[in-house]
């Protein structure tokens, strides 16, 4: 099999401590070129740590921030990023139309080399959560949402593999970044709309987010072969 396929995997790396981070990435997942750095490395180190990691290592990371707020809070949040290189931005599309514009006005100007990702739903949320908190079918959600990013003209959108039938038909030439990716049989955790890496691929992901399962060997294992099996296959 072919060990030199670009593997499309993002691995998250939140739950590692930043001081470990490196050395996790160079022993533990060699084989993937993209991190997830969310909000808890974010808040425990801060721009400075990125600025480090930028410098000193050469492989790419999705800033996993989540950004929610009025337009110009987040147009300002991006602002404060300047200098930074992330491939990947994440906002809220909860957020707006209006935020979204604002979040690509200063991606346009303070952040070039970056795209900006719209999050639809946490994949935390069950099929009952949408009805309780919105009123509403997921599937009747799921296109409202989407369409105000593709409006905006958004990079990007992150969305549960099981939601990619339901977006797809709705988007342009915006990638499809989708969470809780597992093996099949591996526990879920906190996610409840989770998927398998073939399954995530098949439906039309670009991008697969994975992160507790690469610290088992047997589930990396598992993951890296249904990736390098599907590209093989294509």
């Amino acid at each position: 099999m072919n060990n030199s396929i670009e593997l499309p995997i993002i691995a998250a790396i939140d739950e590692i401590p930043p001081e470990n981070i490196v050395t996790y990435i160079k022993e533990k997942i060699p084989e993937i070129n993209t991190v997830k750095i969310g909000l808890e490395v974010f808040n425990l180190s801060g721009k400075n740590f990125l600025e480090r990691f930028e410098k000193d290592h050469n492989i790419e990371y999705f800033l996993d921030l989540k950004l929610h707020d009025i337009p110009n809070t987040v147009y300002n949040a991006i602002k404060s990023l300047k200098g930074l290189s992330p491939k990947f931005l994440t906002i809220h599309l909860s957020g707006g139309y209006e935020m979204i514009l604002k979040s690509l006005e200063a991606r346009n100007k303070y952040l070039p080399n970056t795209k900006i990702i719209g999050v639809t739903y946490l994949t935390s949320l069950s099929e009952d959560n949408f009805f309780d908190l919105w009123g509403e079918q997921k599937e009747s959600l799921l296109r409202k949402i989407v369409s105000i990013g593709v409006k905006a003209s958004i990079d990007g959108i992150v969305c549960s593999a099981n939601d990619i039938p339901i977006i797809k038909p709705l988007l342009h030439k915006q990638l499809i970044i989708t969470p809780g990716i597992r093996p099949f049989g591996t526990q879920t955790g906190d996610q409840k709309r989770v998927n398998t890496p073939k399954n995530a691929l098949e439906m039309g992901s670009d991008f697969l987010v994975v992160g507790r399962p690469l610290k088992d060997e047997i589930s990396k294992k598992e993951i890296l072969s249904q990736v390098r099996e599907y590209y093989l296959s294509q």
